[in-house]
């Protein structure tokens, strides 16, 4: 027992450190060999756990995925400049075939095995970023309204990565009641959040812990109890987005909001931000209008794009003026065998299904105005929806909610 969980927690720390380089994009091909070497060690000590012994299940993750791959290469052939598809695509590939090898210690183990990983190195990368950026000048700018751009990591990416991390520790709080010395690390992480000055990350971190709370508050037995429980959480919503609209840390964010909702119901002031994205939209249309089944090569929006040399900032209009309609078609399937297979087997529903929910919930709803098919952490968090669906046909087939065989471990690791 004690043998097995010093290896799990080897491991954890391997995959933590290989999912906080997927970030550090700014380091170059650094961050990709400290990737590819954790992962190596990771198979090497699941394979010495398992005494030699290594399984590799082959399903929809690595079908669909690896379809979608193909797909992108294969546009190299029609694309204006195929290099700039090989330039998206060496960072796709490299980060899923690590996480296809990682695949084979994570498909014997909880998914809260991953969800650790992801909030852990979610949290490193926070540290990181700050560090790199200096603690007083990221708060420095914070206090004077101006957005935190890092030569490291994108700002978006940095919000998102710091609120995935917080959503994920508010689950392991909520559902495992579990708080750990990595919960002050929620500190840092929302100070990226603030700093990143992304709607998409406060989006999440907002609307992601509601919806995670109404769902753990559910209960089909008290329908009633859980609709007041329901309006409880609602109306808390609504008075904490109000609050953080009054927090100078979030009044860059909320202004960006305020602007932005205005500009589309009509009755404020169109932002530049906003203006710029619509007009990336116009773009994307005029793409996909003279290739509607093909498009014009993945990554190669920005080769036509007239405005500025820059992907679209919409990952749907992104994929349907690079990818067509079958572009569009293969990334999303991945979606919707995911949504398909959450809503079939729901009543095996378990606690990592509510949180894998919400964040796949979320990355639809934000890929309408942000990127996510270029990301390496999108990979990963596909992976665990893909190991939950796998825990969920399990426990279909056995007539009963997956439980670990090892309850024990699953309550030790980390």
């Amino acid at each position: 027992m004690k043998s097995a969980l010093k290896y799990d927690n080897i491991i954890i720390g391997l995959g933590t450190v290989c999912f906080t380089a997927s970030f550090l994009t700014g380091f170059g091909w650094i961050s990709s060999y400290v990737m590819l070497a954790c992962t190596v060690l990771m198979v090497c000590f699941s394979a010495v756990q398992s005494h030699g012994k290594l399984w590799l299940h082959i399903d929809a993750f690595h079908i669909l995925t690896s379809m979608f791959i193909f797909y992108c290469f294969l546009s190299m052939l029609w694309a204006k400049d195929a290099s700039m598809t090989f330039l998206v695509l060496k960072r796709i590939v490299l980060a899923v075939l690590l996480y296809y090898m990682q695949y084979t210690y994570y498909q014997k183990r909880p998914v809260d095995y991953v969800l650790m990983t992801a909030m852990l190195g979610g949290y490193a990368a926070c540290i990181i970023v700050l560090w790199q950026q200096g603690f007083d000048l990221y708060l420095s700018n914070i206090v004077e309204g101006i957005r935190v751009y890092d030569q490291f990591i994108n700002a978006n990416e940095a919000g998102v990565m710091a609120a995935h991390a917080i959503l994920l520790n508010l689950y392991f709080i909520l559902y495992k009641r579990k708080i750990g010395w990595w919960t002050w690390l929620a500190i840092p992480a929302l100070i990226c959040v603030a700093g990143a000055g992304s709607k998409r990350s406060l989006l999440i971190l907002v609307g992601g812990s509601f919806m995670l709370m109404l769902l753990h508050n559910y209960d089909r037995k008290k329908i009633v109890a859980s609709a007041l429980k329901g309006c409880a959480v609602i109306l808390l919503l609504a008075a904490t987005i109000y609050a953080l609209g009054t927090l100078p840390m979030f009044a860059m964010i909320t202004g960006r909001f305020k602007d932005f909702i205005g500009a589309i119901t009509g009755t404020g002031s169109m932002d530049a931000s906003t203006q710029t994205r619509l007009e990336y939209i116009q773009v994307g249309v005029y793409l996909f209008k003279k290739s509607p089944l093909i498009g014009c090569g993945i990554n190669n929006p920005r080769v036509y794009n007239w405005i500025r040399d820059t992907y679209l900032h919409s990952n749907m209009m992104e994929m349907l003026a690079a990818g067509g309609v079958v572009g569009f078609g293969l990334y999303y399937s991945i979606h919707t065998y995911l949504f398909y297979n959450m809503w079939k087997y729901r009543s095996y529903r378990d606690d990592a299904y509510d949180i894998l929910l919400v964040i796949l919930l979320f990355y639809l709803i934000c890929d309408i105005s942000d990127m996510s098919y270029s990301q390496k952490d999108t990979y990963f968090y596909y992976m665990a929806m893909f190991l939950k669906v796998r825990e969920l046909k399990r426990a279909a087939r056995k007539g009963k909610p997956y439980v670990s065989k090892n309850r024990k471990e699953k309550q030790c690791i980390t």
